[in-house]
């Protein structure tokens, strides 16, 4: 479907992988979707991992906006995807 559909078209180029030094985030730019964000707590402080979450969000959007840019959003259909999942 990702071929047909002309998402795979630059594979396996505009692709990578982040990981921070502890393992409790991961980042994953142009796999199925346009950017993926994994965070856990070994802990299992599910408030925490949230919070750091949404702070990456918050800063990525932050940096997106200084070039001019911003995630791609719909007032009626929310935020672009890739992945129908």
């Amino acid at each position: 479907m990702a071929q047909a559909s002309g998402a795979a078209r630059d594979w396996p180029k505009h692709r990578g992988m982040y990981w921070s030094k502890d393992l409790s985030t991961a980042m994953w730019v142009n796999g199925d979707d346009h950017l993926s964000i994994m965070t856990n707590d070994t802990g299992g402080d599910i408030e925490k991992a949230f919070l750091r979450f949404c702070s990456l969000i918050w800063d990525i959007e932050d940096r997106l906006r200084v070039g001019g840019n911003g995630f791609a959003r719909n007032d009626e259909f929310g935020f672009l995807t890739s992945c129908p999942s």
